[in-house]
C-alpha cells in the first residue's frame, strides 16, 4: 500500500507541476490551473467570508472535505503537492545522511501540535473581519506561488544559458539551433520572465522543506491551516486505523509514524493521521489495518471533567484560553492595521474595485505567469500591508496587451473577471496622462510621436496637435480620456526619462 501511496503522490504532484509549468501564453493546457485552487477547502472558505460571497470553487472544496470525512486525511497524505515535496525532501534527507555515515534523527514537539489550529483561527477571525489572510499559509498557494516565480523562471533561465553556451560552442550547428529552439517553444517560456520578489518568496518556500531535515513533516504537523481545517474534519472519519495492544516494548509504528499520530499505548489521533500506512507496512506482527467503521460516525464534542481546584489550569489549557483572547482581539487590531493604504495602484483588466480586490485575490500568481508581455508583477508595499503580493501592471517591465485575455480565464477567485476580447477593448483599467514638463515635445520642441504610433486603440487615444515650442512649430500629444484605457503601452514606449506619459489608475 505504501508504494501505492508514493505512485499516487508522484502522479498528482507531476500533473499538478504540469499545470503550472503551462501555465503560460498561450494557456494550450486543457484543464485550467484555477481549478487546483477550487479543490482547496481553506482557500474558498477564507475567501468568501472575507468578501461576503458564495464562490463557485465551494461545491468542489466541499468534495474535498467529503472525501476527508469518509477516509480521514488523504489529501494530506496522498495528494497534497506540498506534503509529497516535504515526503521527497526526507527521503532525500535519509539517502544524504546514509552516504556520509550520519544518523538523521526526528525531533517531534508535541507541544507545537496546536499551533496549526491557532493559525487556522487567526485566518478565519481575520476573514471575519473582512481581511483575507489566507494566501500566506496555504499550502497550495504557496507551492504554485513558488514553482511560478522562483522554481520555472530559474529552469528557465538555466536552460537558456546551458542553449545559449552549447549553440555557441557548436558555432551555431543546426540540429542543435533547430533542437533548441524547439524545446524553448514546447516546453519553456518564450519570455524571459523577471519577478522582483522572486528570492523572497523561493527562500520560503526553501525553509519550509528544509524544516523537515529536524523534524518530518514539520509543516504539516505544527504549521499547516488547511491540515488543521482536515485535521477537524478527520477527527470523525469513517476509515479507522485498528491494532490491537502491543504487548512488549515495540515501538516501531510509533517511530516511523511521519506525523506523530501514534501514542505510547498503540492508540492514535485520527486528527493527525494521514493514512500514510507506514504502520501497517513496518508493524512486525502484521496485525495494523485500516477498516471503516459504522456509517454514521459519532459527532460529538469530547466532555472534558473541569480541573479540580487543586490541580489548577494545565499548560495546554491556559496556552487554549491565551490563543483564544489573542484571536477574539485579532479582528479589530487587524482593522486598524490594515486600514491605511498608501495609494492605489494599476490594476489587471476589469479587476474588482480596491478594496474587494486585495481581499479575493489569494497571490496563487497564476495572472503573472500567464501575462504575454510580463507586465504583472507582485505588489510590495505600494498599496498597503494588505495589498501586499496582489497583481499590478509595471510600465517600466511591459504594458498589458489589448487583445489578451487571460488573466481573467486562470484567476479562480473571480478577482479577475474572465473577458472576452471585445468586451476587453471597452474595459477601463486607468487613463494615461502627458506630464508637459518631461514629454520630449512639449518640454523640448522636438519632435517625438512614439506613444501615439503605438497606442492600440481603435480610435487612436492619443491625439496630436501643432503648437509652437521654442520657436518651432511641433506636433505634440493629448488624450482622449474617452478612447484610453489605460494598457499602459505608452508609458511603457516613452523613451524620455523620466516618462513623458504615464497611466494613473482610475479613482
Amino acid at each position: 500500500m505504501t508504494a501505492v501511496r508514493r505512485a499516487v503522490q508522484i502522479l498528482v504532484f507531476t500533473a499538478f507541476a504540469a499545470i503550472v509549468w503551462m501555465t503560460r501564453y498561450p494557456l494550450t493546457v486543457q484543464l485550467n490551473p484555477a481549478m487546483l485552487f477550487k479543490a482547496d477547502p481553506l482557500i474558498m472558505v477564507a475567501t468568501s467570508i472575507a468578501e461576503r460571497v458564495l464562490l463557485p470553487g465551494l461545491i468542489i472544496a466541499a468534495l474535498t472535505l467529503l472525501l476527508t470525512l469518509i477516509f480521514g486525511r488523504v489529501f494530506c497524505g496522498w495528494l497534497c503537492p506540498l506534503g509529497a515535496l516535504n515526503d521527497a525532501t526526507a527521503f532525500i534527507a535519509r539517502k544524504a545522511a546514509k552516504l556520509f555515515h550520519a544518523r538523521l534523527t526526528d525531533h517531534p514537539l508535541p507541544s507545537a501540535i496546536f499551533v496549526k489550529y491557532i493559525v487556522l483561527a487567526c485566518i478565519g477571525a481575520l476573514a471575519v473581519a473582512g481581511i483575507q489572510f489566507v494566501w500566506l499559509f496555504d499550502p497550495i498557494t504557496i507551492c504554485v506561488r513558488s514553482l511560478s516565480f522562483s522554481v520555472i523562471p530559474l529552469a528557465n533561465h538555466i536552460f537558456d544559458s546551458l542553449g545559449a553556451a552549447l549553440i555557441q560552442a557548436t558555432n551555431y550547428y543546426p540540429p542543435i539551433d533547430n533542437m533548441y529552439h524547439v524545446l524553448k517553444e514546447a516546453l519553456f517560456d518564450p519570455r524571459r520572465p523577471i519577478y522582483p520578489h522572486a528570492p523572497v518568496i523561493g527562500i520560503i518556500f526553501g525553509l519550509i522543506l528544509l524544516m523537515t531535515f529536524f523534524v518530518r513533516r514539520l509543516w504539516c504537523r505544527y504549521l499547516c491551516p488547511l491540515g488543521g481545517m482536515l485535521a477537524v474534519v478527520a477527527k470523525f472519519s469513517f476509515l479507522k486505523r485498528r491494532s490491537p495492544v502491543c504487548a512488549g516494548p515495540c515501538r516501531i509504528c510509533k517511530d516511523v509514524c511521519r506525523m506523530g499520530a501514534i501514542n505510547d499505548d498503540n492508540s492514535y489521533k485520527p486528527s493527525e493521521c494521514i493514512v500514510c500506512m507506514d504502520c501497517v507496512r513496518y508493524c512486525p506482527s502484521q496485525k495494523t489495518s485500516f477498516k471503516f467503521s459504522e456509517l454514521l460516525p459519532v459527532i460529538a464534542a469530547p466532555i472534558v471533567e473541569a480541573s479540580s481546584p487543586a490541580t489548577g489550569m494545565s499548560r495546554s489549557q491556559f496556552m487554549g484560553w491565551v490563543s483564544a483572547s489573542l484571536v477574539l482581539l485579532l479582528p479589530s487590531a487587524a482593522q486598524a492595521m490594515f486600514k491605511y493604504r498608501k495609494r492605489k495602484v494599476l490594476r489587471p483588466p476589469a479587476a474588482l474595485p480596491e478594496a474587494e480586490f486585495v481581499q479575493r485575490c489569494v497571490r496563487c500568481g497564476n495572472c503573472m505567469k500567464v501575462c504575454v508581455t510580463n507586465c504583472l508583477q507582485p505588489v510590495l508595499l505600494e498599496s498597503g500591508l494588505d495589498g501586499i503580493w496582489t497583481p499590478k501592471i509595471d510600465a517600466a517591465i511591459g504594458y498589458c496587451e489589448y487583445g489578451c485575455t487571460l488573466c481573467g480565464h486562470v484567476c479562480p477567485t473571480g478577482a479577475i473577471p474572465p473577458l472576452s476580447v471585445e468586451q476587453k477593448s471597452r474595459t477601463k483599467m486607468g487613463l494615461a496622462q502627458i506630464l508637459q514638463d518631461t514629454c520630449i515635445p512639449w518640454s523640448r520642441g522636438e519632435d517625438c510621436l512614439v506613444c501615439e504610433e503605438h497606442c492600440p486603440t481603435s480610435r487612436k487615444a492619443i491625439q496630436t496637435s501643432k503648437i509652437v515650442v521654442n520657436g518651432r512649430q511641433v506636433l505634440v500629444p493629448s488624450i482622449d480620456a474617452n478612447s484610453c484605457v489605460g494598457c499602459a503601452l505608452c508609458e511603457n514606449v516613452c523613451p524620455a526619462s523620466p516618462k513623458g506619459v504615464v497611466v494613473e489608475p482610475l479613482a
